[in-house]
């Protein structure tokens, strides 16, 4: 008897394995004659293998997989029979001497007439250096751009989204597709050493990241249409002209005072801001901001601070003072010394009870947050990430709950333990941390506590 799946229509069994992970849909070719060619009918082409990749430590073992990554790429360019896709993704560790293939896939891309195309060329698991990155060809280049666009512009026209990680690619380049690509909304580049400026003016851009491009120096657009910008790098000339419409920033910088120039250089865009991210090595609580300018409109700060565990938190409440209507505040910790023996160094004791690991390092940072009489009247939600119990975890976690006097929700996701420790002291420090912040913090008994998960070290605290 002919199985019920069978008797569907082809259109919905595209759609069916439209919704499978690629390589799953790739599998059900063996299940019968009619399902050999049906995958080829996808829409979504998701080449993603970094999870086994990562897993190799082998040189040979990789370029073993390296082989059959290529040719299963290969494979399904060939075999693929829609006119049309709506994504072309390549997610693998590849360098300029597999330029021929990555050629052959994006030209494949381009005369599918592909929405979003992303290369991530280079994972943060494999060591860089080995080879040269691949190139992007020049675009404005008639020779070059025969590379992966023989059938003139109109092939790259429907581009809505662009990203590229580990591919040297010039700003000349990135300016050709936004003045070639009428849809482009999206654009992304990470670790692309031969990015060094770019200037564009574009009407439909909503969404611009640059990450780690260390060659990079300036920086000059037009957008009124840009929602969000994300930049992590040096301090560069950076020129934003009627970008209107930001309301999503997204900075990183390896000093504070990078950052805080920054925020000044472009202070005059921040008046519409709803959610500001100060990222990865941006904050350093032992830094000192020299200046926050005013964010009348942000709703969510997101903060990742490094710290040892006692170091004094000078910038905390001023930078929570320049957003008034500040509703949601998160902190990523972000634990510097990672062993016992650092962390010994940096303030913190072993106990004689097991060899069980305290943090104990000096009551700075409280004696400096106790001075502000501030009230913050609009923040609600205070989530800590990373919280370890440390002298600088605590003290903020203090002064915001001591000061928020509205604060509804406290999210606490616990440190990942070190060796030796044990996640429920960090819960038992947390809980404590609330019930003992002051009368206008939380405390245990007027708390409802909706869930406490030590094993996945997350804690979730809600008011009544």
């Amino acid at each position: 008897m002919q199985n019920s799946i069978d008797r569907l229509p082809n259109e919905l069994l595209i759609s069916i394995i439209s919704r499978l992970p690629f390589k799953e849909a790739g599998r059900t070719s063996v299940l019968a004659r009619r399902w050999r060619n049906i995958w080829t009918s996808n829409s979504v082409l998701d080449f993603d293998a970094s999870k086994v990749l990562c897993k190799l430590k082998d040189q040979e073992k990789i370029q073993d997989e390296t082989i059959r990554f290529v040719k299963w790429v290969n494979k399904v360019t060939v075999f693929h029979s829609l006119s049309a896709i709506d994504e072309f993704r390549i997610l693998f560790d590849l360098d300029s001497t597999h330029a021929h293939h990555i050629d052959t896939w994006i030209l494949f891309a381009f005369s599918k007439r592909v929405k979003r195309l992303e290369l991530h060329l280079l994972l943060s698991c494999c060591v860089d250096g080995r080879n040269e990155r691949y190139n992007l060809p020049n675009m404005w280049d008639p020779i070059e751009r025969l590379r992966i666009s023989p059938y003139g512009l109109s092939s790259c026209k429907s581009l809505e989204k662009l990203c590229l990680t580990g591919v040297h690619v010039t700003g000349e380049v990135l300016e050709f597709f936004i003045s070639n690509c009428p849809f482009l909304e999206e654009l992304f580049v990470k670790d692309s050493n031969s990015l060094q400026s770019l200037r564009m003016s574009s009407t439909r851009l909503r969404d611009l990241k640059i990450l780690n491009c260390k060659g990079f120096r300036m920086l000059d657009i037009y957008s009124p249409s840009l929602v969000s910008f994300t930049f992590y790098g040096d301090r560069i000339p950076m020129d934003l002209k009627n970008v209107s419409s930001l309301i999503n920033l997204s900075l990183g910088a390896k000093r504070s005072l990078t950052l805080a120039s920054i925020l000044v250089q472009i202070s005059r865009c921040l008046s519409r801001l709803e959610t500001l991210e100060l990222c990865p090595d941006a904050i350093q609580v032992n830094e000192i901001f020299p200046f926050f300018p005013d964010f009348p409109k942000l709703n969510k700060l997101v903060l990742d601070i490094h710290a040892r565990g006692h170091e004094k938190v000078f910038w905390l409440p001023d930078i929570i003072n320049a957003a008034p209507l500040l509703c949601i505040l998160v902190l990523k910790l972000q634990a510097v010394a990672e062993t016992h023996a650092a962390a010994e160094l940096f303030g913190g004791t072993r106990s004689g009870d097991g060899g069980r690991f305290t943090w104990s390092g000096p009551e700075i940072s409280r004696k400096v947050l106790s001075q502000h009489r501030n009230r913050h009247d609009s923040l609600k939600v205070l989530q800590i990430v990373g919280f370890a119990g440390r002298t600088t975890d605590v003290e903020m976690a203090k002064y915001v709950i001591d000061h928020a006097v509205s604060l509804e929700k406290v999210v606490i996701h616990l440190q990942r333990p070190l060796e030796g420790e044990q996640g429920i002291d960090k819960a038992a420090i947390a809980i404590d941390l609330l019930g003992s912040a002051s009368s206008i913090a939380l405390s245990v008994s007027t708390c409802l506590i909706r869930h406490i998960d030590f094993r996945a070290c997350s804690i979730i605290i809600k008011s009544e």
